[in-house]
């Protein structure tokens, strides 16, 4: 039994680079020796090599797909920083347009509204300037009124079917003259 035990381990010894010495070692010496003994032990043990070198292609190929996986991620990731900067690259740009039409937009409302003012002062002293005109075409045409007629007119709000005014006899002496009409009903 002492040969069979050391040609198993020599056996098992020429499966270590490829199984692993790690692999080896959790076999207990006895068992994985009485295995490489009997009949078909050594059938076992080099199925188990091919089961391993199967599970072994198919993880690298696993793990060939998972590095493509990953690398592919990898790319989508940097397309999407990419674009996440030209996104925010395109909303400070749009930021600062805004900021640039709105600084446009008030100096334009500022702009209106000195032109507004502008305007209404221009309008007013329009206003004014008519109104003295008017105001000065009125006491000629009093004036003149007072020279023919002898008779200042006078208006009076409150009631006007009332005319009144003053006879003018000279510079210094005047009187007053009331004339009340009633509009006839029919």
């Amino acid at each position: 039994m002492r040969g069979n035990r050391a040609e198993g381990e020599k056996k098992l010894l020429s499966f270590e680079p490829l199984l692993g010495r790690d692999w080896l070692f959790t076999f207990r010496n006895y068992d994985l020796i009485n295995l490489l003994n009997s009949k078909n032990g050594f059938d076992v043990v080099s199925q188990s090599f091919d089961h391993s070198e199967a599970l072994h292609f198919a993880c690298d190929e696993d793990l060939n797909r998972i590095q493509e996986s990953i690398k592919d991620c990898k790319k989508k990731l940097e397309a999407y920083k990419k674009k996440a900067d030209e996104a925010y690259s395109d909303v400070s740009a749009r930021d600062d347009e805004i900021e640039r039409l709105q600084r446009e937009l008030d100096e334009d409302m500022e702009l209106e509204r000195k032109i507004n003012a502008e305007l209404v002062a221009d309008e007013l002293k329009d206003l004014k300037a008519q109104w003295a005109s008017i105001d000065e075409k009125r006491q000629k045409k009093l004036s003149m009124y007072a020279c023919v007629t002898k008779v200042i007119p006078e208006a009076d709000v409150n009631d006007p079917f009332k005319i009144s005014g003053f006879l003018v006899f000279s510079l210094a002496t005047k009187s007053s003259l009331t004339i009340s009409t009633v509009p006839q009903m029919l």
